[in-house]
């Protein structure tokens, strides 16, 4: 079990490998992607820290973010009429990962909603 700070360097240098860039023009941006990352984790988790068994899922979802921003993935636009709306449909693109994450769900851990919904 790692802290943040001693895993985002490596997750973040992963993804860097998985993009194939070598430089730190994007390191900024795939810092912001590493935290977007293991957050998503550790919610959808319940974990407080992330294992280090989860940093190469975090890397690819790091690499997938990076590439579907570049790419204008993130971005699904809906046109009715003269009205467009545009919104991030990134719900899609973490459901491949959420298979991949259940054997490391804390099934003890339960979130404040779940206790005030009474799941």
């Amino acid at each position: 079990i790692l802290n943040m700070e001693d895993y985002r360097d490596d997750i973040l240098n992963d993804a860097k490998l998985i993009l194939g860039i070598s430089d730190t023009s994007s390191d900024s941006l795939l810092a912001v992607y590493v935290f977007d990352a293991v957050s998503y984790i550790k919610s959808f988790c319940h974990l407080e820290v992330m294992p280090l068994q989860l940093c190469g899922i975090a890397a690819n979802m790091t690499a997938g973010m990076y590439r579907r921003n570049k790419n204008g993935d993130d971005i699904s636009l809906v046109k009715e009429g003269d009205r467009e709306i545009g919104y991030c449909a990134l719900s899609e693109f973490m459901e491949v990962y959420s298979e991949r994450l259940k054997p490391f769900v804390n099934m003890a851990a339960r979130l404040p909603s779940e206790v005030n919904a009474g799941v």
